[in-house]
């Protein structure tokens, strides 16, 4: 209902023209089915869910099914992905870096703290 279809089913032409209706069917069902898991995808679903349902999509392309919107929700999806995980790389970059400043900021400010305190107690006795 929401995308119109046009499909050929040209490969199915190659097929027992027995099943040949019954495969049509089939991808009609099986291209509503996952247009249902499109609607429903969230940003934080798993990567190789979204490369299969692509690869399903194309699959289904073959078959004269107009497969651009879909598509386009999975690749933003997948962009969207990518980007997270460039962000986390620096997040944990910027960790390391940070960490790294602290552990030296530790190590030079205990002596100067410490130094002038310990030369104070020496020089008072």
């Amino acid at each position: 209902k929401m995308f119109p279809q046009s499909p050929h089913f040209i490969p199915l032409l190659e097929s027992r023209e027995a099943s040949r209706e019954m495969s049509a069917v089939g991808l009609m069902l099986i291209f509503s089915g996952l247009l249902e898991v499109v609607k429903d995808l969230q940003p934080e679903d798993p990567i190789s869910s979204l490369t299969s349902l692509n690869d399903s999509f194309a699959e289904l392309e073959k078959h004269g099914f107009d497969v651009k919107m879909p598509v386009l929700r999975i690749s933003k999806l997948l962009t969207l992905r990518d980007k997270q995980a460039n962000k986390m790389e620096e997040l944990k970059g910027a960790e390391k870096v940070t960490a790294e400043k602290e552990s030296l900021k530790t190590k030079w400010f205990c002596p100067i703290v410490l130094c002038p305190a310990a030369l104070g107690l020496i020089s008072m006795h």
